[in-house]
């Protein structure tokens, strides 16, 4: 009811039902006076339910229920993300500090689209892979493959570290003005990816939602891979060498682009590396 109604219906119970006192001109207007402040009263209680709904309330809302919440909301995350997010806090943050939360948190920035996303680390005795998977119907699983098919680098000790893999299929619009693959006839610096583009900032800022807020405190995000379907890098595959020189997974050579004794390319060129630790 607005507060206009809400006056208009005490009015009316003050000329036709109240007691004769209560119809009196000065109690009359007291009485008025109160009704308004009580209808205003009700009128920002609602406002105020309202806008403490994320996927109802207005914008402006956002980034106080991101502060009340303790939920990061980033520059380039579609505003769909922000709502969704913040209406899940709670089960969000359930499970911040474990892959499975670092995926369903990053999960949201694709939407309407639903991706398919991947963690992959290493055991650090390099005798076992263990792959977290997030769907596009949202299921999370996790696959160990013994022996280990992940070997960045060769740097088997260093067993926190994980690389994130988000397959461009299913991923919406998000990639759509990024190169299909490595050498496909874009140039270094031409706005495509970096040198400030849209794309570099969107890229900076789901790191930032995996390794600054959702990931454990003893882990490090070593990298964030693009592949184009969810079969160009299988859990359950073990490397195999291309003709042209690259593995179809890291047999310690992914770290460089080329092989340094070699000269051949050592990651397929339907792998895009969005980001490396190294270059921060």
């Amino acid at each position: 009811m607005s507060s206009g109604a809400f006056v208009s219906v005490l009015q009316r119970f003050a000329a036709t039902v109240a007691p004769w006192f209560v119809r009196n001109k000065h109690i009359g207007t007291f009485v008025e006076s109160v009704a308004m402040v009580k209808a205003e009263s009700i009128e920002t209680l609602g406002q105020g339910l309202r806008m403490s709904q994320p996927l109802r309330g207005d914008a402006s809302a956002l980034p106080y229920l991101s502060r009340d919440r303790r939920i990061r909301i980033y520059d380039t995350e579609p505003e769909a993300s922000k709502r969704y997010r913040l209406s899940q806090w709670r089960q969000l943050k359930r499970q911040f500090g474990t892959h499975q939360g670092e995926l369903r948190n990053l999960a949201p920035f694709f939407l309407p689209a639903k991706p398919f996303l991947r963690i992959v680390h290493q055991d650090g005795n390099g005798d076992r892979a263990t792959w977290h998977q997030l769907n596009s119907a949202g299921v999370y699983s996790v696959f160990k493959k013994e022996p280990s098919n992940w070997d960045w680098d060769g740097q088997t000790e260093k067993w926190s570290r994980f690389w994130l893999i988000i397959v461009r299929q299913g991923s919406g619009d998000f990639f759509a003005d990024l190169p299909a693959e490595w050498d496909d006839g874009w140039e270094w610096d031409d706005g495509t990816l970096w040198g400030g583009s849209p794309a570099a900032a969107q890229i900076a800022d789901m790191v930032e939602a995996v390794r600054s807020e959702a990931k454990a405190a003893h882990s490090s995000l070593w990298g964030v891979l693009l592949i184009g379907q969810a079969t160009d890098i299988l859990p359950t595959a073990n490397a195999t060498t291309d003709p042209d020189g690259w593995t179809t997974h890291p047999v310690g050579n992914w770290s460089t682009v080329l092989d340094p004794d070699t000269g051949l390319p050592t990651r397929p060129p339907y792998v895009t590396v969005l980001w490396d630790k190294n270059w921060s």
